[in-house]
């Protein structure tokens, strides 16, 4: 299948995109394991073999929460420039580029350019179809004979295929056809999610496009709920904790949200590794999506096997026993659902000046604010229709909303073993720091002494309107040292018993591996 091929040449660009290493790392070991064979060292190749897989698992050499490089003999971690800037590169060192070179900051800060070094210690870009142009060209070549196959059946999708073809051959913007992947028909069986689109990898600057793909088909259950929460998209905005003329009100912006179940049949690139993407909520840009809205798309059968063998047993070591039973496989659901809605909600631009946006300012902060505030007001998005329900009736009832509470507590610990560097994890301790500092949750101890976290759940409720209420005003204000300050109060460091909880967790696997049928 051709869109299966573009799927598996993706992992190559997010090889080289992810750090400097991960190419020649790969490369080293299969050239070792060739010689081990060859030699009769069966004991060598087995372990070899092991190293190859994992390098393909986390995308490259460093893996862990630490990011720590699994090779011999290395102890160093995830290099901040990944494979966007020359080794070494600190953010200062671009600012400061920037600031003398003011002429060269578009392309530096361009999503789909490389920096390299030049002569005389000046930095030169490199656009993305060029860098990568040995994947690209395949890449753009499957995606034009998918158009063609899908041209009749699916006319919408096909047009797709050929302008992303086309944007991604001459490194164009996406902004267009991000336009038209939001204006595909709900009734498409079949979507594709395929470029330079997340920027979680680029701890500079945060601005570079780690390459991702995601194809899936509709899932067709379980729709009713989520039709209504659409529906209830704007109440959401006008009850936000912000100041009411910093709410967008419909006649500020014609935005919709489409929400849509999917089963994922193959992800790569950063979407796959070093971790399974649940959901996302995309286009990322804010002119797109202050015309055209959103797509939050939810892939059930990797949520469904997430809970079953990571969520679980997690919240038997962080969860007291007696709370455990609101831990549910639907308040998982429903929280990842409701985090995907809430990136719609709140400024896009700093004092709704339409020009000025939030992520320019915060830059390489931006990702971890914006987790963190999707993740904070899903609970309040939660706790507000339980409180208020619409005309239409209840649609949750306050034990859901413990459940709400509970489950994602537990799913913190699972976030922060990605690492704690990264932007969903120190969102994810934010929120974990704030909640106990606020009383809404606490620990106790069982009849053999361990410490376990119980829950005070009115104070939960509070601690999420407040937190709220911090990352919405950071995101009005555009305030990059707000936002460190509370990173650097909340968001850095977690208590001993946590941290021991997260040391009890090893034997939990951090993620899943999945392999594609069409991939053995």
């Amino acid at each position: 299948m051709e869109l299966m091929e573009a799927s598996r040449i993706s992992n190559g660009i997010f090889l080289e995109q992810a750090s400097h290493e991960g190419v020649s790392s790969i490369e080293q070991t299969e050239k070792d394991l060739k010689q081990a064979l060859a030699d009769g060292d069966s004991s060598k190749a087995q372990q070899l073999q092991k190293q190859l897989e994992a390098l393909h698992t986390f995308g490259g050499p460093y893996a862990g929460p630490e990011g720590l490089n699994m090779l011999p003999g290395k102890d160093d971690t995830t290099p901040l420039e990944a494979g966007f800037y020359p080794k070494g590169t600190t953010k200062q060192d671009i600012d400061d580029y920037i600031v003398q070179h003011p002429e060269q900051k578009e392309a530096i800060l361009d999503i789909i350019t490389a920096v390299e070094a030049d002569t005389d210690g000046k930095y030169k870009t490199i656009p993305f179809s060029e860098r990568y142009k040995k994947y690209y060209v395949p890449i753009c070549d499957h995606l034009d004979r998918a158009a063609t196959i899908l041209k009749e059946e699916l006319p919408e999708l096909s047009a797709f295929l050929y302008a992303r073809s086309d944007a991604l051959r001459h490194n164009k913007p996406l902004t267009e056809t991000d336009i038209m992947w939001m204006k595909l028909p709900d009734t498409c069986p079949i979507d594709v999610v395929i470029g330079p689109i997340e920027t979680y990898e680029d701890q500079i600057e945060g601005v570079k496009g780690s390459f991702q793909t995601v194809l899936f088909v509709r899932a067709n259950e379980e729709m009713a709920l989520l039709e209504r929460l659409k529906a209830l998209m704007n109440e959401m905005e006008m009850n936000i904790p912000i100041d009411a003329k910093y709410r967008q009100t419909k006649g500020q912006s014609e935005s919709t949200t489409r929400i849509e179940l999917y089963r994922a049949f193959h992800l790569g690139g950063c979407s796959a590794t070093p971790s399974l993407t649940l959901a996302h909520n995309l286009p990322n840009d804010e002119l797109v999506t202050a015309q055209y809205g959103n797509r939050n798309q939810f892939y059930t059968n990797i949520q469904s096997e997430k809970m079953k063998h990571i969520l679980t047993p997690i919240s038997h070591v962080v969860i007291a026993p007696e709370m455990l039973h609101y831990v549910t496989e639907d308040a998982f659901f429903l929280h990842t659902v409701l985090h995907e809605l809430s990136h719609t909600l709140g400024p896009g631009y700093v004092q709704n000046d339409g020009t000025t946006t939030v992520k320019s300012c915060l830059t390489n902060l931006y990702s971890s604010i914006e987790e963190c505030k999707a993740d904070t007001l899903a609970h309040f998005f939660g706790l507000h229709l339980c409180s208020h329900p619409p005309a239409d009736g209840v649609i949750f009832t306050r034990e859901q909303i413990n459940c709400l509470h509970v489950t994602q507590f537990a799913s913190l610990f699972r976030s922060i073993r990605f690492g704690i560097d990264s932007a969903h994890a120190k969102g994810c301790v934010i929120q974990l720091n704030w909640i106990v500092a606020n009383g809404g949750a606490f620990l106790v101890k069982s009849d053999s002494g361990i410490e376990f976290y119980s829950f005070d759940f009115p104070k939960f409720d509070a601690a999420i309107e407040s937190l709220g209420a911090e990352l919405l005003s950071i995101k009005v204000d555009g305030d990059r040292a707000r936002a460190e300050k509370l990173i650097a109060e909340y968001g850095t460091t977690l208590s001993p018993t946590a941290q021991r909880m997260l040391n009890d967790l090893k034997t939990v696997p951090i993620d899943l591996r999945v392999t594609f049928v069409d991939d053995k």
